[in-house]
């Protein structure tokens, strides 16, 4: 059962959790679906950051990008299938669950649960849609993002503006708090 963040064999933090950035030149021009991860794998690379902090052991993109392409997730027009999420966390010892209740947003990264987003129409997202990793609260209670597009858009959101752009959420599963 894991419950927080740990982040104890984890080359790279930002906000107190792994990052990878999608455009690293490890794997930026590796393709994926139609293009290449640098253009549209925000959700290999955040499931990376994901399953890194969770786990506490580094798995990297490259990793979870393999998966996703053998495993046929990508989607046309699309980027990454929902079902990637919750295969790619089985793959790995672990499980997510995904939820749509936004009212559960906040009690999950105050329990310190890193929290798998996907929204479009504006910051932290993109106008077309993107996946970025929360990583918790600050002390104003702006909701902590990793943004695997750009470093430069890591930081601090205002809980509101994410809560409505958000449509799609993934969590580790926790008996104890479901």
């Amino acid at each position: 059962q894991v419950s927080s963040i740990n982040n104890a064999n984890i080359p790279y933090l930002v906000n107190g959790a792994a990052y990878y950035s999608q455009n690293d030149d490890r794997w930026a021009r590796t393709k994926y679906g139609d293009n290449f991860i640098g253009n549209n794998g925000c959700g290999p690379v955040t499931a990376a950051m994901f399953l890194s902090s969770i786990l506490g052991k580094e798995v990297t993109p490259k990793e979870t990008i393999d998966f996703a392409k053998k495993n046929n997730y990508f989607v046309k027009g699309g980027g990454t299938s929902e079902k990637f999420f919750k295969a790619v966390a089985n793959e790995y010892g672990t499980d997510v669950y995904k939820f749509k209740n936004k009212q559960l947003l906040k009690p999950s990264l105050q329990a310190g649960y890193p929290v798998i987003l996907s929204g479009k129409g504006g910051a932290p997202f993109t106008k077309d849609g993107h996946i970025v990793l929360a990583t918790g609260l600050d002390k104003s209670g702006n909701v902590l993002i990793n943004d695997p597009l750009n470093p430069n858009r890591n930081g601090a959101y205002k809980f509101k503006d994410v809560k409505k752009r958000t449509k799609m959420m993934w969590r580790v599963f926790d008996e104890s708090t479901g």
